[in-house]
């Protein structure tokens, strides 16, 4: 049921991006750090995920798109025995940046930016409750531009507050809450 939930959600975020123009989607990948806070830190250790971003750059300011995220976790060294911990997550979501400084990105190679997401997620946990939940992310971050092999690049160094379960979750199972950290290199389509 999540999986044919999470490819639904892709399809339709697909099919509604105004006036698709395949000159200015960046496709990315990167390693992200990811660093629990709050009672999730008492359960898991941090750990490093990684993440995939299709990203439509078509409005200067304004750019949108879709990110998965994908995480492995382990146990925390202080967990009481017999409580629950997490074993993995994925997230789903559809993102938007805000590019706060400059009016012509095609001028800068340095792009400052605020972004917010809405995030669907799978949280593998070793209780039996169900991986569904839905949140969502806030932060910022800096993305820097550059041509290589006659192609457009962009490296995004970005944080985020990231809630993925904070709007909708199991009852029994807490708020996951997490700074992430991450890197990632993306060229236009």
């Amino acid at each position: 049921m999540i999986q044919k939930f999470i490819l639904r959600m892709i399809v339709v975020s697909i099919l509604l991006y105004p006036s698709l123009s395949w000159s200015q989607i960046y496709l990315g990948l990167g390693p992200e750090y990811v660093l629990p806070v709050g009672s999730f830190a008492n359960v898991n250790k941090s750990t490093i995920g990684v993440n995939l971003q299709l990203e439509s750059r078509q409005i200067c300011k304004y750019w949108y798109g879709l990110r998965l995220d994908y995480m492995s976790f382990t146990k925390s060294n202080n967990i009481v025995i017999g409580e629950n911990y997490y074993k993995n997550a994925f997230y789903l979501s559809p993102t938007f940046r805000y590019n706060f400084v400059c009016s012509d990105c095609y001028k800068y190679t340095t792009i400052p930016y605020l972004q917010g997401m809405l995030t669907m997620s799978s949280l593998g946990n070793t209780d039996s409750l169900s991986r569904l939940g839905v949140g969502g992310a806030i932060g910022g971050g800096i993305a820097i531009s550059f041509n290589f092999l006659h192609a457009c690049w962009m490296l995004d160094l970005n944080a985020l507050y990231s809630a993925p379960n904070f709007i909708y979750r199991a009852d029994g199972r807490s708020s996951l809450q997490s700074i992430n950290v991450g890197l990632t290199l993306s060229i236009r389509l």
